[in-house]
């Protein structure tokens, strides 16, 4: 019996591929006047729980004011800044993440974030907007995850052992859904289309399309070939053909190749798998064929990619 790879649906796939060594979650009590700076290369969250606060691009792009309740992530990791009024003095983001108390409290404020650099390029990232504002009280999910957020900064303030790595597990959790919870909304109200690139997004969600990509992305070990992949759409292969480069924006085979790549490169950093078992899970018939492609894709050879642990940039 062939091995397969699960994979319910495409938009769980790729959030399954966002791995997150790290998070540094706090909540911040903060009084009049306060301001932060946050540096660049942070994938932050914020989830404002009382008073006033304006977040501010430092590029001069973008600026908006939070209400109670907002959840709000700024995926590219731009610097920015986080204040009760733009002219106000300035502490740092680090300096904040230590010392988060005080007695007068006028703002409540549960500030997360992760290194870019620890995930690199992620297409669930890359599609988004700059900034992404979803408000719990316009949506009960979000509502129904709050909870998980008070055991979050209890733990992470806690001495007990284990205790951050719960944070980090239970503040991903909540960083999931908030993006979920844009990206479902969005793509119903057709708005999804304005963002960076979302082709696999809508690709995902394609009713003659969507379907095809999650057949191919868990069972990656099948010869598949565009006359296959037709036949399962029900269409012809020019019609196929066409729409699936339309939507996704790039031929049926080069989406499969390069999807078969990132998942040989996962399982070569998470697992111990020989070379000609990964090279059997993804579609390979051999070693060699499968090294070949690999190399092609990543400049690397397998045995390299485990060795360096990188992931392609």
């Amino acid at each position: 019996m062939q091995e397969q790879i699960e994979s319910p649906d495409a938009l769980s796939a790729t959030i399954r591929r966002l791995r997150v060594p790290s998070w540094n979650v706090r909540e911040a009590r903060l009084t009049l006047p306060w301001g932060i700076d946050v540096p660049s290369g942070r994938v932050c969250f914020y989830i404002l729980r009382s008073g006033n606060c304006q977040l501010i691009l430092s590029d001069g792009s973008n600026s908006l004011t939070l209400q109670v309740g907002d959840f709000v992530v700024l995926p590219h990791g731009q610097p920015h800044r986080l204040c009760d009024r733009s002219d106000n003095p300035v502490a740092t983001h680090d300096d904040l993440l230590l010392d988060t108390q005080t007695e007068r409290e006028a703002t409540s404020i549960v500030l997360g974030y992760f290194s870019l650099d620890t995930v690199g390029r992620h297409p669930l990232l890359e599609c988004l907007p700059d900034v992404i504002q979803v408000n719990r009280k316009l949506d009960q999910s979000l509502r129904d995850v709050e909870p998980l957020l008070r055991i979050a900064t209890d733990e992470q303030t806690s001495e007990k052992p284990g205790s951050s790595t719960i944070a980090g597990h239970l503040t991903h959790v909540v960083f999931l859904k908030t993006l979920t919870t844009y990206i479902v909304g969005e793509q119903n109200d057709g708005a999804i289309d304005a963002t960076r690139d979302a082709s696999w997004l809508r690709a995902s969600m394609d009713p003659m399309i969507g379907p095809v990509i999650t057949m191919m992305q868990s069972e990656l070990q099948k010869p598949w070939t565009v006359e296959s992949l037709a036949r399962h759409a029900k269409m012809s292969r020019t019609t196929f053909s066409e729409r699936f480069r339309n939507v996704v924006g790039q031929p049926p085979l080069q989406y499969l190749t390069e999807y078969r790549m990132q998942r040989a490169g996962e399982l070569l950093q998470e697992t111990e798998f020989g070379i000609k078992r990964i090279a059997a899970l993804v579609g390979y018939k051999s070693a060699t064929s499968f090294s070949i492609a690999f190399k092609r894709y990543s400049q690397q050879t397998p045995l390299g990619f485990r060795r360096n642990g990188n992931a392609r940039s």
